[in-house]
């Protein structure tokens, strides 16, 4: 793996080792990466026409199992840019990388699945889809931005139901928005979670107005941008940027997050229509008239929540390793361990610069996954996002054999008299053996490596051998499985693990729940560890 720490909101030069923290408090771990060009291109292969092709990828929708991609005419030949699912996101065959190696022979972008294009609409150069977002019930929407050409009537926002599998378009084409939409789109959840003013949602690019609202049922309007809550810093208050609105999304209790001019925006909510005053938060440099500045927001079982976004002041070429920037609701930056698959072939993220940082990000609260889409590459990333600081309990920074120890020590007991319900795994108030598992994967190390050097081996011998016969829960002191004495059974998880170590291996499991952060989920799969000899 590719590991690396960011400290985001801070130039790149910054980015010293002096400058960072001894441990994150979160983790991208990527687990998947799909290579998307075969429905980027027109004519891949040199004979007839791509059936799957929805223009350049420049935007991604993702639930934990199902990936939907937009699409845009980048190269300006007229084409119609459309949205197609990614079928096999929920399994291996579609990873391009598994473990850090390529599958068997030379992956190309036809092992990825496609559905049937929907959604094509005649764009013109550099017009298509620049948003896309898929709530849990089944609602995709997505903004399609005819750039300065205007809009056409009813083709600006698109809401589908493909809650049955078959794309259902929901809104009427005949309908004119009456705006331009590369601003969004997202699903509102109301203030305070309220569903009353929950739904499609959108604001509009070059414009003064609030937040519009459609319905999830028809994709009728439900709410005009002139009656909906304020999305605008105060006039002659702000950064000439302001209205140059790109993105936009919500927190679980409907604050918004808008990007505008490459600037990040709050809204604090105070109603269904109401909110104070947007401000500006963060420390991002404005980007005039600049595509595809977009973000998420992030709910991370465990740990505060998080905004990622991509910082795209000019059109200049950035590797998404700079271009990446992680911040907490209030706008201050986060630091963020990010840990890449192995490219063997040299090709990976840091390496290809991308086309001026244009990526897209979709997020998935149930899985706690975090999809990334790279326009210059044809990709999609998909990463686990976990609290790296969950089962820390001494503060150290890390997760270490001192923190097994506590645990294990508290095996038995109601986790209202522990230090920390978070590390109740199983979420069964009570600290349990299962606990104590959980906590060495988050730990990242097999049972019995007591010194937490990766592989099985004397030391961890020694810590039986020393202790043998002695009658004590502590895992530092050999006490593997948990029995309260040093006895046979530690010692034959050491012998029947010798020299193994753990590495991460895709294999079917059913999706965890978000805390069990153990067991990483993506669709109809778990990240597991195994054991290699």
């Amino acid at each position: 793996m590719k590991t690396r720490a960011l400290l985001l909101a801070l130039p790149a030069a910054a980015l010293t080792s002096s400058a960072l923290p001894a441990s994150a408090q979160v983790t991208l771990t990527e687990i998947a990466r799909f290579d998307t060009f075969q429905s980027a291109s027109a004519n891949p292969d040199g004979s007839g026409i791509n059936a799957e092709f929805i223009g350049a990828l420049t935007s991604v929708a993702w639930d934990g199992q199902r990936l939907f991609l937009g699409g845009i005419d980048g190269l300006g030949t007229g084409g119609t840019p459309g949205i197609v699912e990614v079928l096999n996101a929920g399994d291996a065959s579609g990873l391009t990388f598994v473990n850090g190696e390529q599958q068997a022979g030379e992956i190309t972008s036809t092992d990825v699945q496609f559905g049937t294009p929907f959604g094509q609409n005649f764009g013109g150069a550099f017009q298509g889809y620049f948003g896309l977002d898929l709530s849990a019930d089944g609602t995709l929407v997505g903004a399609f931005d005819f750039g300065g050409a205007g809009s056409f009537t009813g083709d600006d926002l698109k809401i589908f139901d493909i809650s049955s599998g078959t794309p259902v378009r929901l809104d009427n084409p005949a309908v004119d928005d009456g705006a331009r939409f590369p601003a969004g789109p997202a699903i509102d959840p109301g203030f305070q979670n309220n569903g009353v003013s929950a739904g499609p949602a959108a604001i509009v690019f070059s414009n003064t107005n609030g937040r519009q609202l459609y319905s999830s049922t028809d994709g009728s309007i439900v709410t005009a941008f002139a009656d909906g809550f304020p999305v605008v810093p105060e006039l002659g208050l702000g950064d000439p940027s302001t209205t140059l609105h790109r993105d936009l999304e919500f927190a679980a209790n409907g604050d918004a997050y808008i990007r505008a001019g490459n600037l990040l925006r709050y809204v604090d909510r105070t109603g269904d229509e109401t909110a104070e005053q947007a401000v500006n938060i963060g420390d991002l440099p404005v980007g005039l008239f600049v595509s595809a500045q977009n973000l998420e927001y992030a709910e991370i079982a465990g740990a505060e929540d998080l905004i990622v976004l991509n910082s795209r002041s000019t059109f200049s070429a950035n590797p998404i390793i700079d271009n990446l920037q992680f911040f907490d609701p209030s706008g201050s930056a986060k630091s963020v361990t990010v840990d890449f698959l192995d490219d063997p072939d040299n090709e990976g993220l840091d390496l290809i610069p991308g086309n001026g940082g244009a990526y897209d990000f979709d997020y998935d609260p149930v899985t706690q996954t975090l999809a990334v889409s790279d326009f210059s590459n044809s990709s999609v990333y998909i990463f686990q996002v976990a609290d790296a600081s969950a089962g820390d309990l001494d503060g150290s920074g890390v997760v270490d054999v001192l923190d097994i120890d506590v645990v294990s020590q508290l095996v038995g007991t109601s986790v209202v008299n522990g230090p920390a319900a978070a590390d109740d795994i199983d979420s069964d108030g009570v600290y349990t053996r299962a606990d104590v598992l959980s906590l060495l994967d988050v730990a990242g190390v097999l049972l019995g490596d007591v010194d937490f050097s990766g592989n099985i081996e004397q030391a961890d011998l020694n810590a039986v051998l020393n202790n043998w016969g002695s009658f004590t829960s502590k895992y530092s002191e050999g006490d593997y499985d948990g029995s309260g004495q040093v006895e046979q059974g530690d010692l034959n998880i050491v012998l029947n693990n010798w020299g193994s170590s753990f590495e991460p291996i895709f294999e079917g499991f059913a999706v965890p729940e978000p805390a069990t952060a153990a067991l990483l989920g993506l669709g109809g799969l778990a990240l597991l560890r195994r054991r290699v000899a």
